[in-house]
């Protein structure tokens, strides 16, 4: 399925068909997915369609983890790819799914750092998990985690070389 096709026809009629809920367990596709929708605007068209890819991501890790599927370094890198657009689309109700992602294994945990959880603004994120806490979830610890992160600072450099810098490794894959 060409991914740029699939994304003109999604943008038309945003639905996750069963065809199209099939055709996104091939991690290939959400790869080339992933670098055609770099040039989207607006990206929170797709958000449906990122947000079940990320769903995709984390089963193929969980299912590599378990040994049930084999990569050769492929499409591991994916899982941070897909969360890279959900930091792009900013929205925090993402945060509780990345925060549960990030406890699926030690090698995911490790490397999706407090950036993707900040997509929304670092002050933003807080004020959401602020207005959160004392309802049931993990709005707590995530704010924990993202103040302790905070405190190392995060300028606008920082941010910028850093999405740079996943946009390059999703062009590069």
């Amino acid at each position: 399925m060409d991914p740029q096709i699939l994304l003109s026809t999604f943008s038309k009629n945003p639905k996750i068909t069963p065809q199209l809920d099939t055709s996104l367990s091939d991690p290939s596709l959400r790869r080339d997915i992933y670098n055609a929708l770099l040039d989207q605007q607006p990206l929170k068209t797709f958000a449906e369609l990122i947000r079940v890819c990320f769903i995709k991501e984390r089963s193929y890790r969980e299912a590599l983890w378990e040994g049930t599927l084999e990569d050769d370094g492929e499409f591991y890198e994916g899982i941070y790819h897909c969360a890279f657009l959900l930091y792009k689309l900013g929205d925090v109700a993402d945060l509780e799914y990345l925060w549960s992602t990030k406890y699926i294994n030690m090698d995911v945990g490790s490397s999706l750092g407090a950036e993707y959880f900040v997509g929304a603004g670092v002050e933003e994120t807080l004020r959401y998990l602020a207005d959160e806490q004392g309802k049931e979830g993990a709005a707590g610890e995530i704010a924990e985690y993202l103040k302790d992160w905070a405190a190392h600072g995060w300028s606008d450099d920082d941010r910028k070389g850093w999405e740079e810098y996943m946009i390059e490794s999703i062009r590069d894959s």
